[in-house]
């Protein structure tokens, strides 16, 4: 059953000189408004079931893709968004000086997540 969700799921996907990966099926699935199919009995944003083949398993949280194209599905380009108890011990940690992307890096954690939650906090 895998197999055939995953072969679906590849004639759907179009692989662009970018990085981004573009879907071509149905775009209404999620609030990610990226598109979605049924995935081993169960209908998944794309999003998701892509992050599930490049990291072996479906994510709790929300992804959020950190490139411009907010339809991308490359896993490479996706990130979790992260608990707020989890970014405010991390920007807690933060040394004087330091910036977004140091910390980030520093806690093994993409930018993007810190930044959209320092800008939400302020």
């Amino acid at each position: 059953m895998r197999e055939a969700d995953e072969a679906k799921f590849w004639r759907q996907v179009v692989r662009r000189p970018d990085g981004c990966w573009a879907w071509t099926g149905g775009r209404a699935c999620g609030s990610d408004q990226v598109g979605g199919m049924h995935w081993q009995g169960e209908r998944l944003s794309v999003r998701r079931i892509a992050w599930a083949l490049a990291h072996g398993a479906i994510p709790e949280r929300r992804l959020l893709t950190s490139c411009r194209n907010a339809a991308c599905l490359n896993p490479a380009h996706a990130y979790e968004v992260m608990d707020p108890e989890l970014a405010e011990s991390i920007v807690r940690d933060r040394r004087p000086g330091e910036t977004i992307t140091a910390l980030a890096r520093r806690h093994g954690r993409p930018r993007e997540s810190l930044s959209r939650y320092l800008s939400s906090t302020r």
